[in-house]
């Protein structure tokens, strides 16, 4: 699966990160290629078709819920990066990002 995600540069370039101690922060924002929705869909309409009225695990998405999934709103990020910066970053971490240059 290929994603676009937001990621810290200063994270990005510090060798620390990226360890199962210190994993790398990343937020997506959309996904590139490889995920298997429309597989998926085709299957679950398939089987509606030959089991009509019955209640399949197997669901559907709409094309608009599939755009959503996609694509993650950037007001969505914010709460994640606000999530992450106060509550899961250590107090002298953040001081050691975000100091004036």
């Amino acid at each position: 699966m290929v994603l676009s995600v937001y990621v810290n540069r200063k994270q990005w370039k510090d060798k620390s990160y990226g360890t199962k101690e210190k994993p790398m922060p990343v937020f997506l924002h959309r996904i590139i290629s490889g995920d298997d929705i429309e597989e998926r869909n085709k299957n679950a309409l398939r089987k509606d078709r030959r089991f009509p009225g019955e209640i399949m695990i197997d669901f559907y998405l709409p094309p608009k819920a599939v755009q959503r999934m996609r694509n993650t709103p950037d007001s969505v990020n914010y709460k994640f990066a606000e999530y992450y910066l106060r509550y899961l970053l250590p107090e002298d971490e953040f001081e050691r990002l975000f100091e004036e240059e």
